[in-house]
C-alpha cells in the first residue's frame, strides 16, 4: 500500500555543534479547554503528583515493587507506584538524563544520560557499571567525545541491553557488569556522520535504526535499518531507505517487529515494512508531512501506530500498512506514543491526548498539573508507562500519575 502524496521537505538547520540540530515544531494547544489536572477533576483521574527537578527525558521504567523517574538534574528516583513516595534516590550525572526509556531487566536499570550509559540496581539505586560508547570519530576527529545517546531508545533480553549511539555503534553490553560483550561499528571508511538510535530484540537478532548524512552538514540523510547477530555483533544485512525529503537526524527511535516483518517511522511520519528475509519494501505508508514528528512506530496486536507528522495519530495495519483510523491531534508530539491494551497515548507538549485503540475516537484531552504555574509542569517531559490500569509520566518539575481512562 502506498499513499501517493508528497511529503512536505522537513526543515533542517545543517548546523552541528557537538550534535546535530534539526527543527521541531509543537503546536500550542488552543482548543483544548481542559483545566489542569486535579485529584478526581478534569477529564482525567489524578492519582498523585509528586515535585522533582526539572524532568528527565526518559519513559519510566516499573519493576514489581517500584516505578522509576529521571530527573532534569542527573538523577535517578524510585518511587512507590501507588503513591508516589520516594523509595530512594540516585545521582547520576549532573545533566538531565536524556535516553527516551530506562530499561529494567533482571534487577538492573540501564539509564544513558548524554555521553554515558549508567547501570544501577533496581531495588535500591546502587551504581553498578557506567558505559562510555565508542568515539564518535567524524564529529572532532582531532579529540573525538564519546558517542552520543540522548534519544536513544534501548532493548535488552536477560542478560544484556543493546545500546545504540552516535558514531554510529551498536554495544552489546553485559546487564550485571556493563561490560561490553560486542560492538559493531559502522564501516570506517565510509563519508559522513551517522548514528544508531534505537534497537529492537527479535529472537536472534538485533535490530537497530540508524541514520547516516550524505553530505558535511547534514543536508541531505537516509535512514538505515542494519540487522545483527545477537550473539556475536556480526552485521547480518542493512537496508537503505533512500528518498528522505530532508536532512538532520532522520529516523526515529528503534524499529517494531511483527513476524516477519521490521517496521521503521522516520522523523516526519514515513514508514516502511522491511521483509527481514528478502531485505525487500513491502509496504510504505508516505506521511504528508507538515510537522516533524518525534513519535516511533509502537505495535500492538498486529497494529503499528505512527504519528503521521500532518496533526495526526494512524493505525497502520501491520501487514499491508492499510489505514485502520486516523485521530486529529492538535501539533506534533513531543515523546514517543504509548499503546496500551485499551487506549494510545499521545502528548504535544503542554497536554496529554488519550484515544480509543480500537476506532481512534478521543477520550480525552488534559493539560498537565499546574500549567504555567511557579511549582507547577509546564509540559510533558517523558513517554508515558503503563501498569496495572494506571499511567507514570515525567513532566517539568514533577513525576505525574493517572488512572487510565
Amino acid at each position: 500500500m502506498r499513499n501517493n502524496v508528497d511529503a512536505v521537505r522537513l526543515a533542517s538547520t545543517g548546523r552541528m555543534a557537538g550534535v546535530v540540530a534539526y527543527t521541531m515544531i509543537t503546536t500550542a494547544v488552543g482548543s483544548c479547554k481542559v483545566d489542569p489536572t486535579a485529584a478526581g477533576g478534569g477529564e482525567l483521574h489524578q492519582r498523585w503528583y509528586q515535585s522533582q527537578t526539572g524532568y528527565g527525558q526518559s519513559r519510566p521504567a516499573i519493576t514489581g515493587t517500584s516505578v522509576i523517574f529521571a530527573t532534569g538534574d542527573g538523577q535517578l528516583i524510585g518511587r512507590d507506584p501507588a503513591t508516589g513516595k520516594v523509595q530512594w534516590v540516585a545521582r547520576i550525572a549532573n545533566e538531565q538524563v536524556s535516553g527516551y526509556n530506562l530499561l529494567e531487566q533482571s534487577g538492573v536499570v540501564v539509564a544513558p544520560v548524554a555521553y554515558e550509559t549508567v547501570g544501577l540496581g533496581a531495588s535500591n539505586g546502587s551504581i553498578l557499571w557506567r558505559y562510555a560508547a565508542p568515539p564518535d570519530t567524524l564529529q572532532n576527529p582531532g579529540k573525538p567525545s564519546a558517542g552520543y545517546v540522548v534519544g536513544a531508545r534501548i532493548d535488552g533480553d536477560s542478560s544484556a541491553v543493546y545500546l545504540p549511539a552516535w558514531g554510529a555503534s551498536v554495544s552489546a553490553l553485559d546487564i550485571h557488569s556493563g561490560r561490553a560483550r560486542w560492538i559493531w561499528r559502522v564501516d570506517p571508511t565510509i563519508q559522513f556522520r551517522s548514528g544508531a538510535v534505537g534497537t529492537r530484540v527479535s529472537g536472534d537478532t538485533i535490530f537497530a535504526a540508524v541514520w547516516h548524512f550524505l553530505d558535511a552538514q547534514g543536508l541531505k540523510s537516509e535512514p538505515w535499518i542494519v540487522a545483527l547477530d545477537r550473539l556475536t555483533g556480526r552485521e547480518l544485512w542493512k537496508v537503505i531507505l533512500a528518498g528522505f525529503p530532508s536532512g538532520g537526524v532522520s529516523v526515529n527511535g528503534a524499529p517494531a517487529v511483527y513476524k516477519n516483518l521490521v517496521i521503521l517511522t522516520a522523523r516526519g511520519g514515513n514508514t516502511w515494512a522491511i521483509n527481514r528475509t528478502t531485505h525487500k519494501v513491502v509496504w510504505f505508508y508516505q506521511a504528508k508531512t507538515t510537522l516533524a514528528t518525534v513519535a516511533e512506530v509502537e505495535l500492538r496486536d498486529g497494529v503499528a501506530y505512527v504519528d503521521g507528522g500532518d496533526g495526526s495519530i494512524y493505525a497502520l495495519r501491520a501487514s499491508d500498512g492499510t489505514i485502520e483510523w486516523r485521530a486529529p491531534f492538535d501539533g506534533g508530539t513531543v515523546v514517543d506514543l504509548l499503546v496500551t491494551p485499551r487506549r494510545v497515548y499521545a502528548a504535544n507538549g503542554p497536554t496529554m491526548f488519550v484515544f480509543d485503540r480500537e476506532t481512534g475516537k478521543r477520550i480525552a484531552g488534559q493539560n498537565v498539573p499546574g500549567l504555567n504555574s511557579a511549582k507547577g509542569g509546564s509540559t510533558i517531559g517523558s513517554p508515558a508507562a503503563f501498569a496495572n490500569s494506571a499511567i507514570f509520566v515525567t513532566v517539568a518539575g514533577g513525576a505525574w500519575s493517572f488512572a487510565e481512562p
